[in-house]
């Protein structure tokens, strides 16, 4: 973590870096990366999942394999794009002035979400949940707090923000709509995680449509606040904590104290 200015040693996703304000022709590949990643984090926890299900492992086991299961191609992606030079090519560096940064995004998105639920369930999720009443198992622990706080952040905001983003605002600039390729980058990155965040909810269940409209909403909002600050500091340290923050507040507030 630093607190001076950064030499300028990698190419900014903000701003034009060529005298006729447009970028280079840039390739699919990153894209392609994204796309296979996520079909594969779709796929490989439904066979994890089948073939765990089928064994002795308890239940909160099977679903932290399944979970990590789940980000296997999401790292793959991650890793084939950020091969060369993941902190310069992901945006992937910190600076003290990210953490104030994470903490205004996550009161703002504590408060969308609260009021989303308020306003779709009548409830604003503060509560601990009855599955662990009586104090979690290791599994839980690991489930609750490693898996969701520390693993996701990271993973995700590294394929949505560092990849996603970046080669889209790139891009649009390839094109020479160098003025709105940060906003479009933002805005699809965001619909993105909001429409892979929900993809696991069915529509049809009873009393789920509220809640996927919830979880689409507020996260959708979350990745524009994330985004918008990534695209402006050009890298995504802010992003990670704040979605670190964001996920250790929703864990103490349904935590069996």
């Amino acid at each position: 973590m630093t607190d001076g200015p950064e030499a300028p040693t990698h190419r900014s996703i903000a701003l034009p870096d060529t005298e006729t304000g447009r970028e280079p022709s840039v390739g699919w590949g990153p894209g392609i990366a994204v796309l296979l990643g996520l079909i594969g984090c779709w796929f490989l926890p439904s066979i994890v999942g089948r073939g765990l299900l089928s064994s002795d492992i308890g239940g909160s086991a099977v679903g932290l394999s399944v979970a990590v299961s789940s980000y296997v191609p999401l790292l793959a992606a991650v890793a084939w794009v950020g091969r060369r030079d993941t902190v310069d090519r992901l945006g992937l560096r910190l600076r003290r002035v990210d953490v104030p940064w994470a903490l205004a995004m996550t009161a703002v998105a504590a408060a969308v979400w609260a009021l989303l639920g308020l306003w779709l369930l009548g409830d604003a999720g503060i509560g601990s949940d009855g599955w662990i009443q009586g104090g979690p198992s290791i599994g839980d622990v690991a489930s609750l707090v490693v898996e969701p706080v520390i693993v996701a952040p990271i993973i995700t905001e590294l394929m949505f923000r560092g990849v996603l983003l970046r080669w889209l605002v790139a891009r649009v600039r390839s094109t020479g709509w160098n003025a709105f390729a940060p906003a479009i980058g933002v805005v699809v990155t965001a619909l993105v995680a909001a429409v892979v965040h929900v993809l696991g909810t069915s529509f049809t269940a009873p009393g789920s449509a509220p809640v996927t409209i919830m979880e689409f909403t507020g996260t959708f909002v979350f990745g524009l606040l994330v985004g918008a600050v990534a695209v402006r500091t050009d890298r995504i340290g802010a992003a990670v904590l704040a979605h670190v923050f964001f996920a250790a507040l929703e864990t103490a507030l349904v935590w069996p104290w």
